[in-house]
């Protein structure tokens, strides 16, 4: 028989409860896993706000505009370069019927030689 079927359904449900409940206590008196200590992030959080005043975040502006004006620039750039080399592709593919062009006019000429001898 297996485990499941030897341990009735009330055992689970009052085994969910305990530690249902015993998880609620440990985190209402403020137990925690990895054993932080309470009140330093508190002090940091202060600090880390105290530092933060309008000049910083003026240039902090200025940063994200510059970086931003630069996507920008490289975006263009790239569309540029894009559009350059469809340009090559097609120039390529109009080469390529010229010289197919060119070879049908060579084996032409070169068939109407070989027929006049």
């Amino acid at each position: 028989m297996a485990l499941e079927q030897e341990i009735p359904q009330w055992v689970y449900w009052i085994g969910g409860g305990v530690g249902t409940a015993f998880t609620t206590f440990a985190i209402h008196m403020g137990w925690k896993s990895g054993g932080e200590k309470k009140g330093g992030s508190d002090k940091t959080l202060v600090l880390d706000g105290a530092l933060v005043d309008s000049s910083s975040i003026r240039m902090l502006t200025a940063a994200i505009e510059a970086g931003t004006l630069e996507l920008i620039t490289g975006r263009h750039d790239a569309e540029k370069a894009r559009q350059a080399g469809y340009r090559m592709i097609e120039t390529v593919a109009k080469l390529g019927d010229e010289v197919e062009e060119l070879r049908r006019v060579v084996q032409d000429m070169s068939n109407q030689i070989a027929r006049s001898r």
